[in-house]
């Protein structure tokens, strides 16, 4: 499964909800750096945070 993010707006804008699933990225950072199981969760949490909170800085535009 690929890694996604959702953005869903309700309620003429003013009711948002993010969610993402980042599962590969993850995984792939834990490979590099050869990170501990329990340092994963951790780092799990923040990513996915940054991932979420950087959806909402960049508005509709795509920088990939």
């Amino acid at each position: 499964m690929k890694d996604f993010l959702v953005k869903a707006i309700a309620h003429n804008k003013q009711v948002r909800a993010h969610t993402a699933i980042t599962t590969k990225t993850i995984e792939e950072a834990k490979r590099r750096q050869d990170m501990q199981t329990v340092i994963s969760v951790v780092l799990r949490r923040f990513m996915t945070a940054g991932v979420i909170l950087g959806s909402m800085q960049k508005g509709e535009k795509n920088y990939s």
